[in-house]
């Protein structure tokens, strides 16, 4: 099934979206850092940069770097670490159809569809 998306041609097509987003990852290391050493939280790059090599393999219409919901809710990553210890997931889930914040909106209907998507492969 995944054969020919591995497959040599198609490899050899994805080479320039692979040096495009490695080229803009080498450049946001480079602000990071232009100002003397800093630690980098790598961890969260490399997520970036496997969902926008993923979206541009399977040709999506726009850059995922672009999603304004990615961006707007930057925020709250630095809440959701904690959420797990404050209550179970069920209600946290009722609780975040309640939030009235859009970008949190977003965020959740593009979870719900990464997760029907997975569901369904």
């Amino acid at each position: 099934m995944l054969n020919p998306v591995f497959s040599g041609a198609h490899m050899r097509n994805l080479t320039p979206l692979f040096y495009d987003v490695a080229g803009r990852l080498r450049v946001a290391f480079e602000s990071q850092v232009e100002h003397g050493p800093k630690d980098l939280d790598v961890l969260t790059w490399m997520g970036r940069t496997a969902l926008e090599l993923i979206g541009g393999s399977i040709q999506l219409t726009h850059s995922i770097r672009s999603s304004p919901a990615f961006n707007d809710g930057l925020w709250v990553r630095e809440v959701v670490p904690f959420l797990p210890y404050l209550s179970p997931a069920w209600f946290r889930r009722m609780l975040l159809h309640l939030v009235p914040i859009p970008a949190v909106q977003r965020m959740k209907s593009i979870t719900d569809t990464m997760s029907s998507r997975t569901e369904e492969i």
